[in-house]
């Protein structure tokens, strides 16, 4: 038990500041010589400040922590306190698989702890001071980290392959979708008028592909002999569509329809059994019945594959997104859910595209705005918009000023101007992060010391020994002081 050795390491360093003597055991020279020379002994083995300092912090059990409302990310990529996390439930680490928690500490605190504010994240890193974080350079305790130093948000691994229309669909059903509370199986989308005909299109796809395709899967793997659950496992079909295809009769499934609501405004549906068994296996929903409102979205879990999970991200954006690459370089999409922002911020981390993630209030409404901002393939080298800054640059060379400039090209002024910095391409300066194979690296903006008084907790993870907060990496210090007791 951790607890107990630290115990009797604290006697034992006890024990050792006591101040002890050595006295002859006689009058004789032989007993005087016997006592000098156990003193001398003594004095050797003393202790040396070094030792004093490292038994003094082991005695210690969980000496590095978080305080209770640190956001720690989930297996699935959503946020959550650090004080409700469970041991026995799962955490994103380093490596961006998810592990699971093996032991869970929490001590009370009486001082201050280190924020540290990174360019691209909404929420700081508060942990205290001697809590390693990782950095471009390596481990480094949160009280020595310095503005300008480099913090890594890890992706998730995506194998290749995977269904990008399908991904698609679900993204959209994210940003635009619902279903009636009176049918099992209709899906519904809420979008521009302009946007209607191009997804109905997509769904009839879809429907054209997956639905069919499945149908005869189901059938060939009935003729064996199969039970329904033993079907459902093989192809994913829900069980109701199951019975009624095994006896020979049709799902609830129609072609997809459009209907204009209003001006510019257009809802379009879907009755396909199959299409709702897809929605409700990635996205989370609420009770039957109930209204499922965009507080509630978010993925059930991560994707695996890239293509599908690039496929989530663009009808995620379609949906809810807003096409600023014209100025300053960026799309940006918004959300009400904390859930759904960050999952979309490690999707596009993990597809090697910048992204930001920030927040706002509500104008006159409660609650708060997540924006996910991501930067466009065009903009990810700057070679790609070599035609706009060789344009910037004649102009410039003419004599036209910075507002001019931006006119003739249709863009603004300060995308004109990051279009004439040497080496600097809109999205170094837009985005102020940089997508590499490990993730995506960000800069400190500021490090500050703030006073907490309060309980503070610290996580044991399995096998990678981390977990992220605010996205960024820390380590897991709990397991590393308990060893160190332990030995």
């Amino acid at each position: 038990d951790p607890t107990i050795a630290a115990g009797l390491r604290a006697i034992n360093w006890i024990l050792g500041q006591v101040n002890w003597s050595v006295q002859p055991s006689g009058t004789e020279k032989a007993d005087e010589e016997a006592a000098a020379f156990l003193d001398s002994c003594r004095d050797d083995m003393s202790h040396v400040w070094g030792k004093s300092i490292r038994d003094g912090l082991t005695s210690v059990v969980f000496g590095w922590c978080l305080p209770g409302d640190a956001q720690v990310l989930d297996g699935n990529g959503k946020p959550q306190s650090i004080d409700s996390v469970l041991v026995g439930q799962s955490v994103l680490t380093n490596t961006g698989y998810a592990r699971t928690v093996e032991a869970k500490s929490q001590r009370y605190f009486n001082g201050d702890l280190v924020e540290i504010k990174v360019r691209g994240q909404a929420l700081p890193l508060r942990v205290t001071k001697e809590h390693r974080v990782w950095t471009q350079s390596g481990w480094k305790p949160a009280g020595d980290i310095r503005k300008g130093d480099i913090l890594r948000q890890p992706g998730i691994p995506l194998a290749p392959g995977g269904d990008h229309l399908s991904g698609w669909l679900i993204g959209m059903y994210l940003a635009e979708g619902h279903r009636r509370g009176d049918s099992k199986t209709t899906i519904l989308f809420s979008v521009h008028e302009k946007e209607a005909k191009e997804l109905a299109q997509r769904l009839g796809e879809w429907q054209a592909t997956h639905s069919i395709d499945k149908r005869e899967r189901v059938l060939a793997v009935a003729q064996t002999g199969a039970s329904v659950h033993a079907i459902h496992k093989a192809t994913g079909v829900d069980g109701r569509a199951i019975k009624r295809w095994v006896a020979g009769e049709d799902t609830k499934r129609g072609r997809p329809t459009v209907c204009i609501v209003r001006k510019h405004a257009a809802t379009v549906g879907l009755t396909d059994s199959i299409f709702r068994a897809l929605i409700d296996e990635w996205v989370d929903v609420a009770p039957r019945g109930a209204h499922v409102g965009s507080y509630h979205k978010g993925l059930r879990r991560l994707p695996t594959e890239r293509d599908f999970a690039r496929g989530i991200l663009e009808g995620w954006i379609a949906g809810d997104g807003h096409d600023g690459s014209a100025t300053n370089g960026t799309i940006t999409g918004t959300t009400v859910s904390e859930n759904l922002a960050w999952q979309m911020l490690l999707i596009a981390g993990s597809l090697g595209i910048p992204a930001n993630l920030s927040k706002q209030s509500r104008s006159g409404r409660r609650g708060l705005v997540w924006r996910v901002s991501v930067t466009p393939q065009k903009y990810m080298q700057r070679g790609k918009d070599s035609q706009k800054v060789a344009a910037a640059r004649k102009l410039r060379d003419e004599g036209l000023s910075y507002p001019k400039i931006a006119r003739a090209l249709g863009i603004s002024w300060r995308a004109a101007w990051l279009r004439l910095q040497p080496g600097k391409g809109p999205f170094i300066q837009g985005l102020q992060s940089i997508a590499t194979p490990d993730g995506i690296l960000r800069k400190v903006q500021t490090v500050e010391s703030v006073p907490y008084t309060g309980f503070v907790y610290d996580l044991q993870v399995a096998v990678d020994h981390t977990f992220l907060s605010a996205g960024c990496v820390v380590s897991n210090s709990w397991l590393e002081v308990t060893y160190k007791v332990r030995n």
